[in-house]
């Protein structure tokens, strides 16, 4: 935090997601293995809600008081319990705060086709026991959910800390950080930098395989037990195996 005028402060804020995953498996497996999906371009939500109010400055701590001249004349700066607070005019300060968003799941609401993730699903529907087309497929779309995820989270953080003026020389602020206190002459750099470090779409592979292996046509030639034939309302039904001599 900064007081006095003309100041210049560099805050970053390093958002970590330790575990994120992909949510309604069996649903987006549906989704994507059904060739009368209506295809559209990914839209994904989340249910991330970083707390701003628990960062954790990792600047130099403070703790005293402060004389800033203003427009009316001196004016106290009185400082308890405080870290990284700078008093006076043209001062420079970079700050680093930390947000930690647990347990993250990220829906997707729609989904779109790309060449590849058709290559994936027709190789499923092919062969269901395909693994690697599972996975690929499901890290495919994974990708595009961490890729929304972070723009999402950059934005919501710059949203909520873009604008870091107070400009008003009284009065008390407790519990801010990465603000500046003042006149309008000072100037605030704000990065958002978000890590997702791990992204889990094993769920999404596993439904994937199970789904296919529904959907999936039976082999040329393979039909399952009472199915009709054709024209005849007759069952498929392979007759009993022989008991005797001359019964069947």
């Amino acid at each position: 935090m900064q007081v006095g005028r003309d100041n210049e402060q560099f805050p970053a804020y390093q958002v970590t997601l330790p575990h994120a995953a992909l949510g309604s498996g069996p649903a987006l497996a549906e989704t994507l293995l059904s060739p009368d999906a209506p295809w559209s371009r990914d839209v994904f939500s989340h249910d991330a809600r970083p707390d701003l109010g628990s960062m954790a400055s990792h600047g130099a701590r403070s703790s005293g008081s402060g004389i800033v001249e203003s427009p009316q004349g001196d004016t106290l700066v009185i400082v308890r319990d405080s870290q990284g607070v700078q008093v006076g005019d043209r001062n420079v300060q970079r700050n680093e705060f930390g947000i930690k968003v647990m347990d993250v799941t990220v829906r997707t609401d729609h989904v779109g086709m790309t060449k590849e993730r058709q290559q994936y699903v027709e190789r499923l529907l092919d062969n269901p026991g395909d693994r690697a087309a599972a996975r690929l497929l499901a890290r495919d779309v994974g990708q595009a959910a961490r890729v929304e995820l972070a723009a999402d989270l950059t934005a919501h953080i710059e949203q909520a800390t873009g604008n870091p003026q107070v400009n008003r020389w009284s009065g008390h602020f407790p519990d801010l950080a990465g603000r500046q206190v003042g006149a309008p002459g000072n100037h605030a750099s704000v990065r958002v930098d978000v890590s997702v470090a791990k992204f889990d779409t094993r769920a999404l592979a596993l439904s994937l395989r199970e789904t296919a292996a529904r959907l999936a046509p039976p082999p040329p030639g393979r039909t399952e037990p009472g199915t009709p034939f054709p024209g005849d309302g007759t069952s498929r039904v392979p007759p009993p195996s022989p008991s005797g001599p001359g019964r069947w």
